[in-house]
C-alpha cells in the first residue's frame, strides 16, 4: 500500500482537509505501513549479513595458510619503473605476520638503461632484518634469458641437463 497523506486543504466550510477521526486513522495505516516496511528491512539485512559472514568463513577457509595462519601484509606497488639501469620496481611485497623484518619479494630490476621491458629482469627474493637471504633472476642482462640462483651462474639451456622427469641437473 501506498502512504496515504492526510488531507490539510479540501474546504468543508467549517473546517479545511480531513475531518481528526480520518486524519488520525490515515496516521495510524501510515504508520503500520512504514513499521511492516522497516521491519522487513531489517530482516532482509540479517539474512545478508548472515549469508557475507558465512561466505566469508568460506573464503577463509578455503585461502592458503602458513602454520596455521597467514596474519601478515601483502602490498603491491602500481608505479614506473625508472629509466635509468639499476632502476628497481617492488611489484609485490609479503612480510612475515609476526612483525619480523622477514619479506619475500618480487622485482623488477632495470639492468640496461631505457624504457622498454628487454633491459628488465625480474628478481624474487627473501630479505631478513634488512639482508638479502637469496634471490631467483629470471632473465640475464646480456639476453635476457636464463635463470639466476643467488648471484651465481646464470643457467640457461646451453648450460644445463635435464634428467627424465625434466629437473634441472647443473648449471
Amino acid at each position: 500500500m501506498p502512504l496515504n497523506p492526510v488531507d490539510t486543504a479540501t474546504d468543508h466550510g467549517s473546517y479545511k482537509g480531513d475531518p481528526a477521526k480520518v486524519a488520525f486513522e490515515k496516521l495510524n495505516d501510515n504508520d503500520a505501513y512504514l513499521d511492516n516496511r522497516v521491519t522487513t528491512a531489517l530482516e532482509s539485512a540479517a539474512a545478508a549479513d548472515e549469508k557475507a559472514t558465512s561466505a566469508q568463513d568460506a573464503a577463509n577457509a578455503a585461502a592458503p595458510k602458513a602454520s596455521p595462519f597467514f596474519t601478515g601484509v601483502i602490498s603491491s606497488a602500481q608505479t614506473p619503473l625508472e629509466s635509468g639501469a639499476g632502476s628497481v620496481r617492488t611489484i609485490f611485497d609479503m612480510s612475515a605476520p609476526n612483525g619480523d623484518d622477514d619479506k619475500l619479494q618480487l622485482l623488477a630490476v632495470r639492468v640496461t638503461a631505457g624504457s622498454g621491458w628487454t633491459g628488465v629482469i625480474w628478481r624474487l627474493r627473501r630479505l631478513v632484518n634488512g639482508f638479502q637471504q637469496g634471490i631467483l633472476e629470471f632473465g640475464q642482462p646480456s639476453a635476457n634469458t636464463g635463470v639466476t640462483i643467488d648471484g651465481g651462474r646464470p643457467w640457461t639451456s646451453a648450460n644445463t641437463t635435464v634428467d627424465g622427469n625434466n629437473f634441472i641437473k647443473r648449471a
